[in-house]
């Protein structure tokens, strides 16, 4: 096979392999995992049920590999968190990227919340995250740290406060995506600055005693 075929033949795959991935996920949570059929996945792909089981196996592997790839694909940035900045900027980092992936991938985070109401379905699902969990322990940790430098004195659980309100803004925007592109309904930059001013609030100085408090006053 020449270079150029066996890059033309590298490209097709890649295609349909993102084609099915994406088919996988809007079939997953439309459907429930269990009732989704790879024919159906294969018919909303545009391609054969061969194909699909030339790359993924069983329906199993197809489910932890979306996991996979999209779990991948929002914690790649976290590390990038680390950059030089105030905890306050690092919390906005996170809002700003998490919510943004969302909104940009409605699908992915609807068949995540999906999931979590079919318990047949954790096994695959459980095994891909197992797999990802250094990173996942990462972010906790970076969290912490922030929360550390912010001066909590429970930083550990201030993180999976602020982790709680971040999934469930994720949720309403996973359960009426719309509310994205609706600032008018939904203004998503005044309530992350909400979240900011909560969990990361401003220190004010404390204002120097008055003349008349440091000394006597005189009868």
């Amino acid at each position: 096979m020449s270079p150029r075929s066996r890059a033309l033949n590298d490209r097709m795959k890649t295609a349909s392999t993102e084609a099915i991935l994406k088919a996988a996920e809007q079939v997953f949570g439309e459907r429930g995992f269990h009732a989704a059929t790879t024919e159906m996945v294969a018919r909303r792909a545009g391609v054969s049920k061969g194909l699909v089981f030339n790359y993924f196996a069983t329906k199993d592997d197809l489910l932890a590999a979306i996991v996979a790839t999209r779990l991948t694909e929002q914690l790649a940035f976290w590390r990038e968190i680390e950059l030089p900045g105030t905890p306050a900027s690092r919390l906005r980092q996170i809002l700003d990227r998490a919510l943004d992936s969302v909104i940009q991938h409605p699908d992915a985070h609807r068949l995540y919340f999906s999931l979590l109401l079919q318990p047949g379905a954790s096994k695959p699902v459980q095994s891909a995250i197992d797999a990802l969990k250094p990173r996942l322990a990462g972010y906790y940790s970076l969290l912490e740290r922030t929360f550390a430098d912010l001066g909590s004195t429970s930083p550990l659980a201030r993180a999976y406060a602020f982790q709680a309100a971040l999934s469930g803004i994720a949720n309403m925007l996973t359960i009426q995506p719309a509310l994205g592109k609706r600032p008018d309904l939904f203004p998503l930059d005044a309530i992350k600055d909400e979240l900011i001013a909560a969990f990361a609030p401003r220190r004010t100085p404390r204002s120097a005693p008055s003349g008349r408090s440091r000394r006597k006053v005189s009868r």
